[in-house]
């Protein structure tokens, strides 16, 4: 499945932002890529007592690679921000995000909704955080309009992609990673070898998740465009069948 992990700078907010932002978002993805409610679906990391982050998946296997558009498409996360804005209820987006003012976004006449409701961002599939969610946050309301103001940009400088590591894989004659991640509280390990118990990071993991990796027998490696052309030497060695 199609997964994307959501992170704010700076650390995560309290529950009530964490638990808004999250359905804000996931509601902006649907209607923006024009998806039925339930093709997607958003999980608060490593978990609902701990919000450090958002999960988001398509949970049907293949999906519609609406995520992966995220990513690769820089004002795509712009529209679901404001889109997320006008399905709070909110008017005066435009003139909200051209001047980074969210003390300008006004609620639509003949909402009544108080804090949230089904014509917002309450849904049959978000019923345990219906408490939490409150479309009158300011602290989300400014959170949305950075986001509306701001594009998607990649940092190629230090990571490298997956056809980056393929093709010194192969010329190495090693074997390629697994097709799917592994996900572990919450993480998603985008380089593994499950018969070799090895995995690949492109960022340092947390950790508890290295030790959850390790307690599995898991060998970790970080990799930037430093560590290649040339592998580490223990990598190499694992995926050979080797390593002693």
């Amino acid at each position: 499945k199609n997964a994307l992990l959501f992170r704010l700078a700076g650390g995560a907010r309290d529950e009530v932002v964490m638990a808004t932002l999250q359905h804000a978002l996931g509601r902006g993805l649907d209607v923006v890529f024009q998806l039925e409610e339930g093709e997607t679906s958003t999980e608060p990391t490593p978990s609902r007592q701990n919000r450090n982050a958002i999960l988001a998946f398509e949970v049907s296997e293949g999906g519609a690679g609406v995520l992966s558009r995220l990513i690769s498409e820089p004002s795509n996360l712009s529209k679901i921000a404001r889109q997320s804005l006008e399905l709070m209820h909110l008017e005066n987006v435009d003139e909200a995000v051209q001047k980074a003012n969210s003390a300008l976004l006004k609620d639509s006449e003949g909402a009544n909704c108080v804090k949230g409701c089904y014509r917002c961002l309450l849904s049959y599939y978000n019923q345990p955080d219906h408490e939490l969610i409150d479309r009158t946050n300011e602290e989300v309301r400014d959170i949305l309009l950075r986001l509306a103001r701001g594009e998607v940009s990649l940092d190629r400088s230090a990571t490298p992609t997956q056809n980056d590591l393929s093709q010194h894989l192969a010329m190495q004659g090693l074997p390629l990673p697994d097709s799917t991640p592994l996900v572990i509280e919450g993480v998603a390990i985008p380089y593994v070898w499950r018969s070799y118990l090895v995995v690949a990071v492109t960022e340092e993991l947390s950790a508890q998740v290295r030790t959850l990796l390790a307690n599995q027998g898991y060998s970790q490696f970080v990799l930037s465009r430093e560590t290649l052309p040339e592998l580490p030497v223990e990598l190499v060695e694992l995926l050979r069948g080797t390593s002693q």
